[in-house]
């Protein structure tokens, strides 16, 4: 787009949108404007607001290289620095959040890991103890009452086992 002198003292017009005269930043004479000019100035502005109301990163990208092609309005020039204000908050919120992640991430493995140990350890430990049972019993030295209890326990575990599986069944039909 063609710059604008003021024919009169060669000053910078000042241009707002919308405006069908600028004003000369030396003189302060008023000059009629283009209306095709006005009109493109306008389109320009009004699309980069909409680009704007995106409010992402993208958008605000598209706004200041929309903006940049009137960058000789001041409230174009104005625009862009909101614009870019706007975006640099973004990048700060999505860094923030990556670094929340990063953490929670870490926090997440750091557990997950205690959680194997443990499930090692009672898996270790509940062979330990089916192998000592298992060698009690070879060697009758198990008592009866202890005979009974493990049975009972086994048979109290297939019945859960049993339920739970009726259960889950009807649940998944409704």
């Amino acid at each position: 787009m063609k710059p604008f002198i003021c024919p009169i003292c060669g000053g910078k017009l000042n241009i707002r949108i919308g405006a069908d005269k600028a004003e000369c930043d030396s003189c302060g004479r008023l000059h009629e404007i283009d209306e095709a000019d006005v009109e493109r100035y306008r389109e320009v502005y009004s699309s980069a607001e909409r680009s704007m109301r995106q409010n992402t990163a993208a958008g605000y990208e598209d706004a200041i290289r929309q903006l940049q092609t009137i960058a000789f309005i001041g409230e174009a020039r104005d625009k862009i620095k909101e614009c870019e204000q706007r975006l640099n908050e973004l990048n700060a919120d999505r860094l923030q959040r990556q670094e929340a992640n990063r953490l929670s991430d870490k926090r997440n493995m750091r557990l997950g890991i205690v959680l194997l140990i443990l499930t090692v350890l009672l898996c270790a430990a509940a062979l330990a103890g089916v192998v000592y049972l298992v060698v009690r019993f070879v060697q009758g030295t198990l008592s009866k009452g202890a005979v009974i209890t493990i049975l009972c326990v086994i048979a109290a575990a297939v019945i859960v086992s049993v339920l739970g599986r009726l259960f889950a069944g009807r649940g998944s039909d409704s």
